[in-house]
Order: structure tokens, then C-alpha cells, then sequence
């Protein structure tokens, strides 16, 4: 069964002795993964370190770290919820063991609580890869390999049409930047 992932990544600002949360919704079965890394601080923080944590659908701390860059990973699993639907109720009596709910809200916390006076600025990078996206790997491999083969036939015919160090190099640094743009998450 092919399921894919879903990823983020953006930068975000933490103000002064504050903290900012994100909920992120994961099905059962998946590899949640967390980057992140402060880029600067402002004003009178002097202190790089950001706190951490990462809470599961039924609010138990699953991970957390006090530090300027981390990485953490984990297994999602299936959550279980209070019933309260009399028909499920009436099917649970009847005969059926358990009702669980392959999916939930996992909430992510970076907290600013280390600096009392200053701000801070984090990358922050996270998602969840589920079974059967080795099967999208391979096809963004061979994609990279369509393009790579793409660019090389464009640097040639330029450098046919132009000729010099600069523009090579020039050339050089887009396709670089090009393909660094299409990487998947940090690892």
C-alpha cells in the first residue's frame, strides 16, 4: 500500500520568554520526524538553546531536548478514544472487542523559555513518512535523473553559445542551487 509522507518546513519567530505550538496530524503507522535549528536570537537573549517537546493525540510528552539545533524521531501509533456513541457502545457489547482510530493531532512545542528578554528565529522541518513511500523515493530518483541529464544538455549548449570561465561557473551555481531545492527533509 503506498501512502507517501508529509513534510513541512518554514522559519518562525519565538518572542521573549514565550513558546509557539503546532498541531500535526499523523495516521497510524508512520515515522514522525523533527528538525529544527535556531538561526539567531534578538535583543538581550543570549542564550541559543530552544525547549522542545512533542506530545502524542492523548497529550503524554513523547520526546523533548533543550538545545540550538535537534532531531528527533519516533513511531506514530494507533490512538484510542473514549466511546461514547451509543450504536458503537451497543456493537461493543454485542461482540466486537475494541474501536480505535488509526490517526490523531500530535502537538510540537518550541519554547523560548531559556531567554527572559529576546526572541529567537527557528528553522523548523517536520512531517511524517508513512510505509510505501520508498516506491515516491524511487520515482523523485529517477526524476533527479531526468533532470540531471536535462541540465547537462542546457550547460552544454550555452557554454557552445557563450564561451568563458565566468559563465560556466554561473551555470555551475544554478544547477547546484536547482537541485538543492528539490531535496527532501534533513536527515
Amino acid at each position: 500500500m503506498r501512502r507517501g509522507a508529509d513534510k513541512y518546513d518554514f522559519a518562525v519567530e519565538v518572542p521573549a520568554a514565550g513558546a509557539e505550538c503546532f498541531w500535526h496530524f499523523a495516521h497510524q503507522s508512520g515515522n514522525f520526524y523533527l528538525t529544527y535549528l535556531v538561526q539567531w536570537v534578538t535583543m538581550m537573549a543570549n542564550d541559543h538553546r530552544l525547549f522542545v517537546t512533542v506530545n502524542s493525540p492523548q497529550g503524554v510528552l513523547v520526546a523533548s531536548e533543550n538545545q540550538a539545533v535537534g532531531q528527533m524521531e519516533f513511531q506514530t501509533q494507533v490512538t484510542e478514544t473514549l466511546i461514547t456513541d451509543p450504536g458503537i457502545v451497543d456493537a461493543l457489547s454485542s461482540g466486537v472487542t475494541a474501536v480505535s482510530l488509526p490517526a490523531g493531532f500530535y502537538r510540537i512545542c518550541l519554547g523560548n523559555h531559556n531567554n527572559q528578554f529576546g526572541g529567537i528565529r527557528v528553522f523548523v522541518n517536520f512531517g511524517v513518512i508513512y510505509e510505501g513511500s520508498e516506491e515516491s523515493t524511487r520515482e523523485a530518483e529517477e526524476g533527479e535523473k531526468v533532470l540531471n541529464s536535462t541540465l547537462a544538455g542546457i550547460e552544454v549548449f550555452v557554454l557552445v553559445l557563450v564561451s568563458g570561465d565566468r559563465m560556466r561557473v554561473w551555470i555551475q551555481a544554478v544547477k547546484i542551487c536547482f537541485l538543492c531545492s528539490l531535496s527532501g527533509p534533513l536527515r
